[in-house]
C-alpha cells in the first residue's frame, strides 16, 4: 500500500513523498487478539456467576438457620397451651411462615428507605401472629434472634 505524505514548510507545499505503508497486523494477529478476548470476557463470566452462585448459597444458608432456630421452650409451651392439637409439623410450618414475615418486613424496610415510600406488610394468619406475640412476651430472646438475623 502506498500513500502520499505531503510536507508543509510554514504553510506551503515544500515536496511530495511517497511512503510505503506496511500493514504489520496478520490474520494470525488478528487470531490471537480474538481468542484473548474471549477468554478475558470468559473469566469475567466465571466470576459473575461464581459471586451469583455464592450470594444464592449465602442467602439459601441464612434462611435454613432461621428456620432451624426455634422459639424457647417457654414460647412454644404458651403457644401449644393456646394450639393444643398442633403437630410438630405444622409448628415448623408456622415458624416458617413468621420468619417469612420477618424476612418481608426487613425487605420493605429497606425499599421505604431507598424509596422514601413506606410499604406496609400485612400479618399473613392469626396463627402465626400468636407465636410472633408470644415469641415477643419472651424479650430477651426475641431480641437475640433478631440482633442476630436482622
Amino acid at each position: 500500500m502506498t500513500e502520499k505524505t505531503v510536507l508543509v514548510n510554514e504553510g506551503v507545499v515544500t515536496k511530495s513523498v511517497d511512503v510505503a505503508v506496511q500493514s504489520n497486523t496478520t490474520s494470525s494477529d488478528v487470531n490471537f487478539l480474538i481468542t484473548l478476548f474471549v477468554i478475558i470476557v470468559s473469566i469475567a463470566l466465571i466470576a459473575v456467576v461464581c459471586s451469583w452462585w455464592e450470594s444464592l448459597q449465602s442467602a439459601r444458608k441464612l434462611k435454613n438457620e432461621k428456620n432451624a432456630y426455634r422459639p424457647s421452650a417457654i414460647v412454644e409451651k404458651k403457644f401449644r397451651k393456646k394450639y393444643p392439637g398442633i403437630t410438630m409439623q405444622e409448628l415448623e410450618l408456622v415458624w416458617s411462615a413468621l420468619v417469612s414475615y420477618f424476612d418481608a418486613i426487613a425487605l420493605s424496610h429497606k425499599q421505604s428507605q431507598s424509596s422514601g415510600v413506606y410499604i406496609n406488610v400485612g400479618m399473613p394468619s392469626l396463627i402465626v401472629d400468636d407465636l410472633w406475640h408470644e415469641m415477643i412476651l419472651d424479650t430477651k430472646n426475641y431480641i437475640a434472634f433478631c440482633d442476630k438475623f436482622y
